[in-house]
């Protein structure tokens, strides 16, 4: 895998949590930080997180308590395996 492909671990997220919230968690809440990043706030209105039905287990907004997120889930396609 390429280095520049990787992201750093947010600081108070370990391994285990990473692994816990999962791939498409991990996602949404790195976006939720871009967002802070960039200077908007809980209190400028709530947010939506379109996240697959198959998601992660554990939301990843328990990580942005703070945030009023709406998660609005879609279907994921099912695609052939024989490609």
């Amino acid at each position: 895998m390429k280095g520049d492909w990787l992201v750093a671990m947010p600081q108070g997220l370990d391994a285990r949590k990473a692994m816990i919230i999962g791939t498409a968690g991990f996602t949404a809440m790195l976006c939720v930080m871009a967002l802070e990043d960039a200077g908007v706030r809980p209190q400028d209105g709530e947010i939506v997180v379109r996240v697959p039905v198959v998601a992660s287990a554990v939301p990843p907004w328990r990580c942005c308590i703070n945030w009023v997120i709406r998660s609005l889930p879609f279907p994921v396609a099912k695609v052939p395996m024989n490609i």
